[in-house]
């Protein structure tokens, strides 16, 4: 999103930065680390963004990632992302596998009962996982041609950030 921000509205890292910054971004599985433009908390170690690899990267990389199968439902991450899907207008899932697990823990059925619009990208998830996936949620628009960058590209208006 942020090079997708710079390169649309000729901004600047720091604007583009500003407003990312207002949007909420929950990684319920971790991440490598902050972004550039991202406030990185006290003590976080970061992977760096670029092809040199070594044991304490992989390490580091380790550390900040966590997998399905682990008990992770009541993080602060699930949490936080429960709270926000449930509160919010529009959610979008961008490159969310739609696993049965994650599904249960963010209590995505309530999307449905609620009547929040909800869109997400689905390439690659087969014709049948994404049957399933409508059938438990009727609501929910999945873009199945779309990656992430032409979903947000052909459905959401940056200009909503007030660039």
């Amino acid at each position: 999103m942020f090079t997708s921000l710079q390169n649309s509205y000729n901004k600047t890292d720091e604007e583009c930065g500003e407003k990312l910054r207002k949007m909420e971004i929950i990684h319920v599985h971790g991440s490598l680390g902050p972004l550039d433009w991202q406030i990185r908390p006290t003590g976080l170690r970061s992977v760096p963004y670029d092809s040199g690899t070594n044991l304490d990267i992989i390490e580091m990389a380790a550390e900040n990632i966590k997998i399905i199968h682990e008990s992770i439902a009541d993080t602060p991450e699930f949490t936080q992302a429960r709270n926000a899907i449930l509160n919010a207008h529009r959610v979008f899932f961008l490159g969310f596998g739609f696993h049965p697990t994650n599904m249960k823990r963010l209590e995505m059925r309530k999307i449905y009962e609620k009547g929040i619009d909800a869109r997400g990208t689905s390439q690659g998830l087969s014709y049948q996982r994404k049957r399933e996936i409508n059938r438990l949620n009727p609501n929910l628009g999945l873009i199945s041609k779309a990656d992430v960058y032409a979903f947000l590209h052909e459905h959401v208006s940056f200009g909503e950030l007030q660039l």
